[in-house]
């Protein structure tokens, strides 16, 4: 029936197929739309992963690096543990083993009186071994477990080691480039010395080389009383500067206390706030994980109402189908009914179609509300994955910057480390140097003819230094005095112009002077008056003449005086820089020869220091392998060696080689036989009695050559069975053990080298037969071999006792040297502690001195800096003046003189005149309009004039303006 109400509202309907047409554009739009969506999704579920991914790496970074943070820091703990109870036990160790000393000397004494004493002894030695041996395999365990967890360490620290070797690489090429830089420097030096040799050598003769050279022997020899009287301070010295290595030291502890406190307190804060960035993060995936089901059960519902859609479209085909047939149908019927009977039929289909457009209606506006919300839950998505995508950023940046800090604090605290040590390794530097120059101090005495040759040469080499100074400066004189003489030169010169010009102007008046002083009678006066104006000219020429060349005459005199005073300067300025250079350079020579003593102490020092640790450690790794060798002994052979009776060993061995039947060799074949190529060789071996073993080898010598072997065994009995014991078959060696069960038993070993038919092999077989021992031999023989054993296990024992007493010897000597050591290190400490006190109250006098230069340049600086703003507010306030001036200078310039002004008022006069004439007497009405006419045009000329004027003035006055703000 349904079908039918729909074929029948489809006949009926107009527009179905129009509305059907929209429908389908509507859906396919509406498909192509959510295909969009669900690609969007899709990217952005892709997104959301990788961000996912990346992050679970830097989270997996971050553990690791923490990881690997911890280890190290529980492996720099571990080994400090394991190195203060290596310590510990090495104390122990050494106690015990002069005990051990001790006892055995007190044991080898009385050994001779009492036997059951040295027993008692032994025993007790015995059981101190015992433990030291429980110690010392404890102590080993524990190095084991520690290089494990080195080796472990190891392997997480290979990508350091890598950025290491690449860091290694790079200071390698810095070290190239600054060989070659120094390589450069060496040349310029070489260059330098050589200039220096040749200025030596052109200041051979130099008059004052003898003087000096006495002044320094006398110096010397001040020095040598000098340096005695300051030993004695020098202890003082050493003392201050002991003192201040201890501070240095303490402040190191603390500061190394204070950093591990430190980085505690930094590493539990940063623990908190990767929690609180682990929680968030997984917030954040839960939130993620809603977003990904909501927009799985969108999916699903798109999925259905595509489905529902397709169904419809189907419906609307069939539809469209079964309208054409009916159609068809009724065209085809003769029947035709009056309109009046197919009124009430048509009225049902058409609220059908009405009905299903309304279905279809609804179902579209269902459709766009799913695709509403879908677009809203996809907005949504979108802001929780941007919200969670800020806030993984800020996280990762926070965890960043306090990785970083950290890393910096790290290198704040290894840098401050660092200073501390380079103090300490200055301070001990210092010390040594001053120990080493109090003892070359103490050693000068009575000089002999060589010490007073040795003084004159180191006096000659020492004199050498001062003269490079004396060239360099002598070097600036000839400059300075050459400066002086182009000067002279030059004013030499100015003087000859002069006396040129001089004589110049004295010729012209020469050959003035015949025709002006003979003149004709025949002249008027005026030539005489011409004549005496002439001759009054010259006069006052040649004395302006004079007066110049007495003024230069007179500054040549002050120049020369200027010249002598500056020279006189000079020379006492030289003289100063001379004196002071001297001093500066003796002072140099001081330091730099107590810097020699103190490396050549401290180097003597660290070299004995370094012999014996490297000589004590090479004992005492002696004596622990021979100790060592002595427990293993003692603690194999406990069983053998300490038993009161021999025949307890000998009941023992016995049970325990009960099962065991021993034998006897009674006969053994031996040899090396050629087998010929396509030959063979037998050997028959007979066994006589049941009960005998034989034992047999061979091996073909060639390399990668066999024969066929085969090894039969025959009974002479009523029988005379043979039994194949060895099956025939190639092979290159082979042993093995046959048990003779049968009297009169053969044995028959069979080499076949038939099968080579050009090689020949060499054959080295070993055939023993042995015999079983009766219990009597087997006790005797067993009992001889474990007496040969003890012997030899005695023999070895006593060896290594012998050895280990030997190494602990050479140990404690060893340790006696280093306390003797321990002596000349103090002595040193007190002689660079003086020095250091001295050199510390210097320092201070010094900072002092350049505290109050900070000050006084502080002052200067603020009193400069208040004199520029002074200035510049000066400066300021002038530019403003200047401005202000330009402006009605340029306003006063624009307004011009008046005389467009005066125009105008003259205009105006007229026309007031004319106005009071027209006024007495009135004329025609065309001759006012004119009149007025020719009034307005000339006063809107006048008015266009002023008003350009005006805009002209306003002009400039603006660009005035504008370069005045741009010079200022």
């Amino acid at each position: 029936q349904d079908e039918e109400e729909v074929v029948e509202s489809l006949k009926s309907a107009k527009d179905v197929a129009d509305h059907l047409t929209v429908a389908k554009n509507n859906i396919s739009r509406w498909l192509g739309e959510l295909q969009q969506l669900r690609d969007r999704v899709q990217a952005d579920t892709i997104k959301v992963n990788d961000l996912e991914q990346a992050k679970l790496q830097e989270q997996e970074r971050l553990v690791a690096l923490e990881i690997s943070k911890r280890d190290l820091d529980s492996l720099v703990g571990s080994l400090n543990e394991q190195l203060a109870a290596l310590r510990s036990e090495k104390e122990d160790v050494m106690e015990t083993a002069e005990k051990l000393k001790v006892q055995n000397h007190s044991a080898s004494v009385q050994g001779q009186q009492l036997q059951a004493a040295q027993q008692e002894e032994v025993a007790e030695l015995q059981q101190q071994l015992a433990t030291v041996r429980s110690d010392f395999e404890r102590y080993r365990v524990r190095s084991h477990t520690a290089l494990k967890k080195m080796e472990k360490r190891a392997e997480l620290l290979n990508g350091m080691r890598k950025e290491n070797e690449v860091l290694l690489k790079q200071v390698q090429e810095s070290d190239q480039q600054r060989e070659q830089a120094e390589t450069v420097r060496r040349e310029s030096e070489a260059r330098l010395q050589e200039m220096l040799r040749t200025q030596e050598m052109m200041q051979a003769d130099f008059d004052q080389f003898t003087a000096e050279k006495a002044r320094v022997i006398a110096q010397l020899e001040e020095e040598v009383q000098r340096l005695v009287s300051e030993r004695d301070q020098t202890v003082k010295q050493i003392q201050e500067l002991a003192l201040k290595i201890q501070d240095l030291e303490k402040e190191k502890t603390q500061i190394e206390e204070e950093s591990e406190r430190i980085k505690e307190a930094e590493q539990e804060a940063f623990q908190a706030r990767l929690n609180i960035a682990t929680a968030a993060v997984q917030t954040a995936k839960q939130d993620l994980q809603k977003a990904h089901d909501a927009l799985e059960a969108s999916k699903a519902e798109n999925d259905k109402r595509q489905k529902l859609i397709e169904s419809l479209e189907l419906e609307l085909e069939q539809q469209r189908a079964i309208v054409p047939s009916a159609t068809v149908a009724s065209s085809s019927s003769p029947v035709i009914q009056s309109p009046i009977a197919y009124a009430p039929p048509l009225s049902s289909p058409s609220s059908e179609v009405n009905r299903n457009v309304a279905g279809l209606e609804k179902e579209l506006s269902a459709l766009r509300a799913s695709e509403v919300s879908l677009r809203k839950q996809l907005d949504d998505a979108r802001a929780e994955l941007t919200v969670l995508q800020e806030r993984f950023a800020t996280t990762k940046a926070a965890n960043a910057e306090k990785v970083f800090a950290l890393e910096e604090q790290s290198n704040h605290w290894k840098i401050e480390l660092a200073a501390a040590n380079e103090e300490v390794h200055r301070l001990n530097t210092m010390l040594e140097e001053q120990k080493s120059r109090s003892n070359q101090a103490g050693t000068p005495s009575v000089p002999s003819p060589v010490n007073q040759q040795s003084q004159e040469q180191h006096s000659a080499h020492t004199a050498r230094i001062p003269d490079l100074s004396l060239s360099e400066e002598v070097r600036e004189l000839k400059t300075e005095l050459t400066d002086a003489n182009t000067e002279i030169a030059l004013l030499t010169r100015a003087l000859d112009a002069c006396r040129e010009e001089l004589q110049g102007a004295r010729d012209q008046i020469d050959l003035l002077g015949p025709s002006s002083s003979e003149p004709e009678s025949s002249e008027d006066p005026t030539g005489v008056s011409k004549v005496s104006a002439v001759l009054v000219a010259k006069d006052e020429a040649l004395k302006k003449l004079r007066v110049r060349v007495l003024e230069l005459q007179e500054e040549m005199q002050t120049l020369r005086e200027e010249k002598g005073a500056l020279e006189l300067e000079l020379e006492k300025e030289e003289l100063g820089e001379l004196q002071a250079s001297r001093k500066t350079m003796q002072s140099e020579k001081e330091r730099a020869m107590q810097l020699q003593r103190r490396q050549a102490l401290v180097s003597g020092f660290e070299k004995q220091v370094t012999t014996l640790v490297n000589e004590l450690q090479q004992r005492l790794e002696d004596h622990s392998n021979a100790f060592r060798e002595v427990c293993d002994f003692r603690d194999e052979h406990r069983a053998t060696l300490f038993i009161n009776s021999g025949g307890v060993t000998g009941d023992v061995n016995a049970a325990g080689h009960a099962g065991e039947p021993e034998f006897e060799e009674c006969l053994v074949m031996r040899s090396g036989v050629v087998i010929k190529a396509g030959a063979s060789f037998q050997l028959p071996v007979i066994c006589e009695k049941r009960g005998w073993r034989v034992v047999w080898n061979f091996s073909v010598k060639e390399d990668a050559a066999d024969v066929s072997f085969k090894l039969a065994a025959s009974m002479a009995d009523a029988t005379s069975t043979q039994e194949e014991i060895v099956s025939p078959e190639r092979m290159n060696e082979m042993s093995g053990v046959f048990q003779v069960q049968h009297d009169n038993t053969t044995l028959v070993f069979e080499w076949d080298n038939s099968f080579s038919w050009l090689n020949e092999k060499t054959l080295d077989y070993h055939v023993s037969i042995q015999e079983p021992l009766t219990p009597q031999a087997q006790k005797v023989r067993r009992s001889e071999r474990d007496l040969l054993v003890k012997a030899k296990l005695l023999g070895d024992g006593l060896a290594l006792i012998q050895a280990e007493a030997q190494r602990r010897s050479e140990l404690s000597a060893t340790l006696e040297r280093l306390r003797e050591c321990e002596s000349t290190k103090d002595k040193h400490l007190e002689e660079f502690g003086a020095r250091k006190s001295e050199v510390l109250t210097q320092k201070t006098r010094f900072q002092e001195e350049m505290d109050a230069q900070k000050a006084a340049f502080s002052a200067m600086l603020r009193e400069q800096d208040e004199l520029e703003d002074v200035e510049r507010s000066i400066m300021r306030a002038w530019e403003a003046a200047v401005a202000e001036r330009e402006d009605v200078e340029m306003t006063l310039q624009l307004a011009g003189n008046g005389a467009q002004l005066g125009t105008l008022a003259q205009d105006i006069e007229e026309q007031a005149e004319l106005v009071a004439e027209q006024l007495k007497n009135p004329t025609s009405l065309e001759d006012m309009t004119e009149t007025s006419t020719s009034e307005e045009q000339q006063i809107e000329k006048y008015g266009s004039g002023i008003a350009d004027g005006q805009a002209e003035g306003e002009a400039s006055a603006q660009l005035g303006v504008a370069e005045a703000t741009a010079v200022e």
